[in-house]
């Protein structure tokens, strides 16, 4: 692979880092809610009703990162066949 192709690796491994910790913090801010009470346990089979807006917040930074990103990684897989 020469280097033009290989240099488009970092910010992928990047990305892919990114995603694992936005994963594990919307892990714990549910978790947190859960034990302090601040939603009931239904509120998690469905997402409706209300909710703190620290869970809020993470749930729409948990959904953005499940957008765009994805086409990004598609193509980043499909650099290794040219």
């Amino acid at each position: 692979m020469d280097e033009l192709n290989s240099q488009i690796f970092l910010p992928g491994f990047v990305l892919v880092g990114w995603t694992f910790l936005i994963n594990f913090q919307h892990y714990l801010t549910q978790k947190k809610a859960a034990k302090n009470r601040d939603v009931e346990y239904r509120y998690f089979k469905t997402y409706s009703g209300d909710a703190p807006d620290y869970l809020s917040q993470s749930r729409e930074h948990y959904k953005n990162l499940y957008q765009q990103p994805i086409l990004f990684y598609f193509d980043w897989l499909r650099l290794d066949q040219f």
